[in-house]
């Protein structure tokens, strides 16, 4: 049948439901499925990416039966629940995942599992109760090698976050002062703090993220930047050794500090250290004396640790965006450099992050690196669901 120009399989049912009339596409689960997979995933990805898609969905699409006996509908028919785009958009490789998980579900104790899933962790998945509020034991934070896909930058204004905090009920003034104050163990803005006019703010990035727009800050892995911050200046050749030579502190965008470390007329004893987040890591390069350069390379939610330093070659030619990063020893180097690191508002106010969606459950990137390194879809599920069996349903 044809509704709004899209084909549906099964039977349509016009009910009432808060005061509108809905149109309900009733049909058989696995039916269903097969026009869910090939709008959560693109349908060339790989079989066993399309296989894990179709047990989640499944598995989700049973747990979401008669959970709701207000609504006249099990599911929504969009990201609310799962994107469903009718016969229309059915492919045969996602049909073939469907045909051949036929039945199967992740269980927990026996009980289908709330199989939450989304497009791309940026580098960790996240609890079920750092998002929703559900302490599940499947629902465990895990590492995904998605960090890379979806990076993306949202930029406002202060006006418009205080403009957007109030329509939320939240009571600011003008907005002085921004920074994720507190990351969770996985690396996400745990707390954001938001210094203003009228008073201090605490946000956890869950709680702000719908209020600015899950299509603005695309996850809660992201850091808040200024575009005003200052920049590390170059060393003079002239000062490299010796007592003073280094500034006690410079701030980088809320993120990078350069501090002394114990030994200050040791040139090793400096050393670039993360503050609070996430950051190019590619800008910051390590010098050594032969004119060799490494470029320091990891994940978002680690303390670098410090590298055992060399003496620089000529430090004063470096570029203004170029950072020099001294170590000691291999010594893990971890500091806060306290509450003055929150960025002065004198222009627009940066969040950067990486990934998309809430987090929770399977990353369908991370997924999909998995299955290209030879991953079955069993194992892809169990990895991202903690704890879990599949089994045949019917």
């Amino acid at each position: 049948m044809l509704v709004n120009n899209r084909t549906y399989r099964g039977n349509m049912r016009i009910a009432i439901w808060n005061g509108s009339l809905v149109c309900v596409n009733v049909l058989p689960i696995e039916e269903y499925l097969w026009g869910v997979v090939p709008g959560e995933v693109p349908n060339q990805w790989h079989i066993e990416v399309l296989k894990a898609q179709a047990v989640a969905a499944r598995t989700y699409s049973l747990r979401a039966l008669e959970q709701y006996p207000d609504r006249p509908f099990d599911v929504y028919s969009t990201v609310i629940d799962q994107a469903y785009e009718g016969a229309g958009w059915e492919r045969e490789s996602t049909t073939r995942a469907c045909s051949e998980t036929f039945g199967e579900v992740c269980v927990f104790n026996g009980t289908p599992i709330i199989a939450y899933y989304h497009a791309a962790s940026g580098g960790w998945t996240a609890s079920g109760w750092e998002m929703f509020g559900h302490d599940l034991p499947y629902l465990c934070p895990v590492q995904s090698r998605d960090s890379n896909v979806h990076r993306w930058v949202y930029r406002i204004s202060p006006t418009e976050l205080a403009s957007a905090l109030n329509r939320a009920g939240y009571s600011v003034g003008n907005i002085q002062r921004v920074w994720v104050h507190r990351f969770s163990y996985e690396g996400r803005a745990d707390e954001v703090k938001i210094v203003h006019s009228s008073g201090v703010l605490l946000i956890s990035g869950a709680e702000l993220r719908p209020i600015l727009g899950p299509a603005n800050i695309k996850t809660t892995y992201f850091t808040v930047e200024g575009q005003t911050a200052p920049e590390i200046p170059n060393t003079p050749n002239s000062g490299i050794g010796r007592t003073g030579s280094f500034p006690e502190k410079y701030s980088l965008a809320n993120s990078q500090v350069l501090v002394p470390l114990p030994k200050p007329l040791r040139l090793s004893s400096w050393c670039v250290i993360t503050g609070h987040g996430l950051q190019e890591r590619n800008s910051i390069k390590v010098i050594g004396c032969d004119d060799s350069t490494e470029y320091i390379d990891g994940y978002v939610w680690t303390a670098e640790p410090s590298r055992a330093g060399n003496p620089l070659s000529n430090p004063a030619g470096l570029p203004r965006s170029e950072f020099v990063f001294f170590g000691s020893d291999e010594t893990d180097v971890i500091e806060d450099p306290g509450e003055n690191i929150g960025i002065p508002i004198n222009g627009m106010i940066v969040f950067k992050g990486t990934g998309m969606g809430h987090g929770v459950g399977m990353s369908q990137h991370g997924a999909r690196i998995l299955a290209e390194s030879g991953w079955k879809y069993t194992e892809i599920l169990t990895y991202f669901y903690t704890g879990i069996d599949i089994n045949r349903f019917y």
